[in-house]
């Protein structure tokens, strides 16, 4: 059988021909053929085999090997969960408020908090009534009354929930012109922010379709700007939604990190 003497590219060391086979009884030349296979540099001279160095580095090697196809069969596997301001409409829900009579009403509200606070109109929600936010995928949490805004028109309700979607508040300030988005069950509806209304209690928005109250009303990086209300009876074509500020202040303090 033929032997050969083989080095590993880069190492250094040169001596008389030795003839020996490689790990576990392989031969010279199908050392060769995988060590190249593996990108070792296993070339074919005429030099000492240096079996500790090229034992050591073919294991390293198949150890790499292991580590990238074990995160490749993990990425694979794993669900991955959107991000919910790539997907701001996860966090809106459609809310259904029962009185103790029976009268029901029906409405949208959105998700500000990983822990379940709800923003929506004040006008579709109530402190006595039996309500319910039905989330895109079709489940429904029972929801209880937090606090309302009622010179906003504004109001939060509650769900139980952790790490749930959310829509983060906008915190700085935006001009006339930008581009906005109104969210609801049904999709986005594009639009544009065209002042402030009602000295500055209101924010007025133009949209390029229907949109329903209690929607959010979003700028490009998926942040909020307001709750949407309705139409602007002064200003045909334009609709109004309470500035975010309104819902910021309702919301619970954050507890001093410790």
């Amino acid at each position: 059988m033929n032997q050969s003497n083989f080095v590993i590219a880069g190492t250094s060391g040169f001596g008389s021909p030795l003839s020996r086979r490689l790990l576990l009884g392989w031969d010279a030349q199908r050392s060769a053929s995988i060590g190249a296979f593996l990108g070792i540099g296993v070339m074919r001279l005429n030099a000492p085999l240096d079996a500790l160095r090229f034992a050591s580095r073919l294991s390293r090697v198949l150890i790499r090997f292991a580590c990238i196809v074990g995160f490749l069969l993990a990425a694979g596997c794993a669900v991955e969960k959107p991000a919910t301001v790539a997907h701001p409409e996860l966090a809106v829900v459609r809310i259904r408020s029962t009185l103790p009579g029976g009268a029901a009403t029906e409405g949208i509200g959105f998700l500000v908090s990983p822990d379940g606070l709800v923003a929506t109109c004040n006008r579709l929600v109530d402190s006595r009534a039996y309500m319910t936010a039905t989330f895109p995928d079709g489940h429904s949490l029972p929801a209880k009354f937090v606090q309302e805004d009622r010179e906003g028109h504004v109001a939060l309700i509650k769900v139980e929930g952790d790490k749930l979607p959310f829509l983060p508040l906008q915190g700085d300030d935006f001009l006339p012109g930008v581009h906005i988005r109104a969210v609801g069950t049904g999709g986005a509806v594009n639009g544009e922010f065209e002042q402030f209304e009602n000295s500055g209690s209101d924010v007025g928005f133009t949209v390029g379709g229907s949109v329903e109250s209690g929607s959010p009303l979003l700028l490009d990086d998926n942040t909020v700007i307001g709750v949407v209300q309705g139409a602007a009876g002064n200003r045909p074509g334009v609709q109004l939604a309470t500035p975010v500020w309104r819902i910021a202040r309702m919301m619970p303090a954050k507890a001093p990190e410790q």
